[in-house]
């Protein structure tokens, strides 16, 4: 394979700036925390801050990333969607109806259970409406 190279479009690179920045701006609290320099509730308010910064941002960019690929990759799209679609349901469904399922045995209290999915749910919307999008952006297999 002397000879080829492979290019980042600058779609790519844009992609991976916001998430690369993304990534920093949450592990900073956390290293902070671990360190020492900061309580809980500070983390706390630090992730929702970053969260909340990024995600409007985030969920827009990786939704075009995504389907500027769908438009570059018709082959295994409809089959990658269904499974991209899968997991974003799974994840975001699997962690709020296990908040609540958590009351049910006494593990969490409804108060503590709705402000957890509160909290969280959100935070997750970054990278779970992009993958949705995909999924329903995607072209049927008929279509692929």
């Amino acid at each position: 394979m002397a000879g080829t190279r492979r290019t980042i479009s600058p779609e790519g690179l844009l992609c991976g700036t916001w998430l690369a920045c993304f990534a920093i701006c949450m592990l900073l609290p956390w290293v902070s925390f671990l360190q020492s320099n900061i309580e809980m509730d500070t983390l706390e308010k630090a992730l929702t801050a970053v969260s909340d910064v990024y995600s409007a941002n985030l969920a827009v960019i990786l939704g075009f990333f995504f389907h500027q690929r769908i438009k570059t990759k018709r082959g295994t799209v409809a089959e990658s969607a269904k499974l991209v679609g899968l997991a974003a349901t799974l994840l975001w469904n699997i962690f709020v109806v296990g908040c609540f399922a958590a009351t049910v045995t006494n593990a969490l209290s409804t108060t503590q259970a709705t402000m957890l999915a509160s909290q969280i749910a959100p935070k997750l919307s970054w990278l779970v409406a992009p993958l949705l999008g995909y999924f329903f952006a995607a072209p049927k297999a008929a279509e692929a």
